[in-house]
């Protein structure tokens, strides 16, 4: 996903949700310094076992409700900057 121009992006509400196929994700190359929602972003990504947002830029993100609801097989989760 490094090939993504993120820069701009204020709304990331909604853009994995219900990606049932998807199993890990590495989106080390979002810039998600503009970004104020992320509301649902992963919601009922079932088979998502593995997600790294450890390097994300969330200074200016006030809603992140239900980020994750229905993700049943998430066992690794790296937040550490967020």
């Amino acid at each position: 996903m490094s090939n993504f121009d993120t820069s701009k992006v204020t709304n990331m509400q909604y853009i994995f949700y219900n990606c049932r196929s998807l199993t890990n994700l590495d989106l080390g190359g979002f810039d998600t310094s503009k970004v104020t929602t992320m509301f649902a972003m992963f919601a009922s990504c079932q088979n998502l076992t593995s997600l790294d947002l450890g390097s994300f830029n969330t200074s200016n993100l006030k809603d992140i409700g239900v980020m994750f609801t229905n993700c049943k097989n998430l066992s690794t989760l790296v937040l550490t900057n967020f």
